[in-house]
């Protein structure tokens, strides 16, 4: 049997390693090509890997496995291959069943190229480039500041210098490069392939020993490599990511910077001045005219997406941009600490005005208490005064009925007086007469005496004295009519003045019920003062407390001492009334003691009268007279009497009138 070729042992030991690097992804491992992709159980979960696709049901790994279904499975991996539009030619699943090593290498190195080595045609004139060709220009590119030369895929990459090189161009913290040397090849192979695993996570595809010993395999060497393209390549999508990213975070920085009515929009100006930022170079014309581009809705207004997806297509400088930005921002950074400052002496502010914000809501609602007391108390108060007034009103209409009954009073006194006044002039005028009568009796007597004598003398004496009988008879019946009638006004003055003293009863008995109710807002008036000297002494307390709140609390204070001064009123009043009903009690008393001593003298009077009437010796003709005369001057100063009480009684309803009009 023909021994194997070296490349053809490090070609199958590098591909194996390749499909191992995928296929543990699911715990997988080929040991042997032609024996272990066989049965396409690796291959199906190769290409599904490979692809990111899921392959049709196939059958899976068994010992017993018969050819039809190994088959089958190659099969399906086949078409998954054609379906990734890769051309297969000469190669069937027969092929691999049987272990045809070249076709099944060609199989694996398609793949390569597909889904490993497969690079971005860069446009250029001319025929196409290999892929071999573009990926040694590539590295060729790549390592142009390194002290290397780069021919090809073979020989040149035997000493690990240009490993070395490709692995610390993507990361020159894995190694001293200048440390290497170029006569060390094992050793060369083995620091790059160590940190390419360890630092750029490539995996180890190439033995240090076969490459150092042995010429590398071309296809092996352009299957590691392409890892570094790789990664190169997505460190350039993650720096065109990253760059984009920073643009428009750069973006968006200018567009806030230049937005100073922060509308959310910039007009043709404040684009200009935000193109003048990335590129101090542009003409206010471009600008105006990228504006127009810009502003597709023809609005006169970019919107900050119109603006990130128009400087996302745009070469700037981000270096220069951020000292633009930053000196657009220094001008601004004395006024940001500035407020800063304020709003830290404000947020201090706040705190202060919190505490007593807080403290002033305590006594506020201690205020609040006291208003609600006073109210209280204002409220007893005003029903007190409804009270007195009523009472007032009261004593206002008995004021008026007395008034009233005094003027009636006064009507009948002079009525009366008029009538004594008759009646005294008619009892002078009968008393004259009755003294003529009598000495014109005692001359009939005497002349009846002489004509006695004679008996048409004494007829004539009878007759004369008859008539006088009569008259005298007709002025007492005119003397008794006049009795009668001033005993009916004397009876009719007794009754007014009995409802008189029933309603000046009813009014001092209202009047102690004024006073009770007085002592007891008396006692509320002490109560509430005590109480607030309590709180005026808690107030008095905490004062140097209430000194940063003055301001609000000197409402409060105005109030609690209109307070005090109602109350301080109150109790003046309240002690003018006791004085005033005090007053008017001692007058009350007077009035009494002289009602009883008029009474007294009254009676006395009369009595004096009636004994001089009984003393008197009249004679029997005058009697009658006599008796009718006497008890008329005893109407006379019982009426005289009533009328002095009357007059007591008008001055104390006046003196109570006074007070009651004076007291407001």
């Amino acid at each position: 049997m023909e021994e194997e070729a070296d490349w053809v042992k490090f070609q199958r030991k590098t591909f194996t390693n390749w499909i191992n690097s995928y296929l543990k992804k699911r715990d997988l491992k080929a040991e042997n090509l032609k024996e272990d992709l066989a049965d396409g159980v690796l291959l199906c979960n190769l290409i599904e890997i490979l692809s990111g696709k899921n392959l049709p049901k196939w059958k899976s790994a068994d010992a017993k496995m018969h050819r039809l279904h190994q088959v089958g499975n190659l099969n399906i991996a086949l078409q998954a291959i054609n379906a990734e539009g890769i051309k297969l030619v000469g190669t069937g699943a027969e092929d691999i069943v049987d272990g045809n090593q070249k076709l099944i290498m060609g199989l694996i190195w398609t793949l390569i190229q597909k889904f490993q080595i497969s690079m971005d045609e860069t446009p250029t004139k001319g025929p196409k480039k290999p892929l071999k060709e573009r990926l040694l220009d590539w590295v060729r590119e790549n390592l142009k500041e390194y002290p290397v030369k780069v021919d090809n895929f073979d020989l040149s990459w035997q000493n690990g210098i240009l490993f070395a090189a490709l692995v610390h161009q993507s990361n020159p913290n894995l190694f001293d490069f200048k440390a290497l040397d170029p006569s060390n090849a094992e050793e060369n192979l083995r620091i790059a392939f160590d940190a390419a695993e360890q630092g750029l996570s490539i995996p180890k595809l190439l033995d240090p020993v076969d490459v150092a010993h042995s010429k590398p395999d071309e296809q092996s060497i352009m299957t590691y490599v392409s890892y570094f393209y790789k990664q190169g390549k997505q460190n350039r999508n993650a720096q065109e990511i990253d760059d984009r990213d920073t643009k428009i975070a750069k973006a968006t920085k200018i567009f806030a910077a230049v937005d100073q009515d922060h509308s959310g929009f910039l007009d043709v100006n404040e684009f200009y001045e935000a193109l003048l930022m990335m590129n101090p170079q542009t003409e206010k014309a471009e600008a105006i005219t990228f504006f127009g581009q810009v502003d597709q809705d023809k609005s006169g207004k970019v919107t900050i997406n119109e603006f990130l997806d128009a400087v996302n297509k745009m070469d700037w400088n981000l270096v220069e941009t951020d000292h633009r930005l930053d000196a657009k921002y220094a001008s601004h950074a004395s006024l940001d600490r500035q407020l800063q400052e304020e709003n830290e002496e404000l947020r201090m502010r706040v705190q202060s005005l919190t505490a007593a914000q807080i403290e002033a809501e305590k006594y506020q609602k201690i205020i609040e208490d006291l208003k609600h007391r006073s109210q209280d108390f204002e409220v007893k108060v005003r029903q007190t005064e409804e009270t007195i007034r009523n009472l007032e009103d009261q004593l206002y209409k008995k004021s008026v009925a007395l008034t009233q009954l005094g003027s009636e009073e006064q009507k009948l006194k002079d009525e009366l007086k008029s009538l004594q006044l008759s009646v005294s002039s008619e009892v002078d005028k009968r008393d004259k007469d009755l003294e003529d009568l009598r000495s014109s009796l005692r001359s009939s007597q005497s002349e009846v005496m002489d004509l006695r004598k004679s008996t048409g003398a004494a007829s004539q004496a009878q007759q004369e004295l008859a008539d006088i009988r009569d008259k005298n008879t007709q002025e007492r019946q005119a003397l008794e009519q006049a009795r009668v009638e001033a005993q009916r006004l004397a009876q009719q003055h007794q009754q007014d003045h009995l409802r008189t003293d029933d309603q000046l009863k009813a009014a001092l008995a209202r009047l102690h019920e004024t006073q009770s109710r007085v002592g007891l807002l008396e006692m509320q008036v002490q109560t509430t003062q005590q109480e607030s000297d309590t709180l005026r002494r808690q107030l008095e307390q905490s004062t140097h407390r209430e000194q940063q709140c003055q301001d609000s609390r000197a409402s409060d204070h105005l109030q609690l001492s209109q307070l005090q001064d109602l109350l301080r009123q109150e109790r003046e009043r309240t002690q003018r009334s006791g004085d005033h009903i005090a007053d008017l009690e001692g007058q009350l008393t007077v009035n009494q003691d002289k009602y009883n001593a008029l009474m007294k003298a009254m009676e006395e009077r009369n009595n004096r009268v009636g004994s001089q009437v009984e003393e008197r010796q009249f004679d029997q003709a005058d009697e009658p007279l006599l008796r009718e005369q006497a008890p008329s001057k005893q109407v006379s100063w019982l009426w005289f009497g009533l009328g002095i009480v009357t007059g007591c009684v008008v001055v104390g309803a006046v003196a109570l009138i006074t007070y009651y009009a004076t007291r407001d």
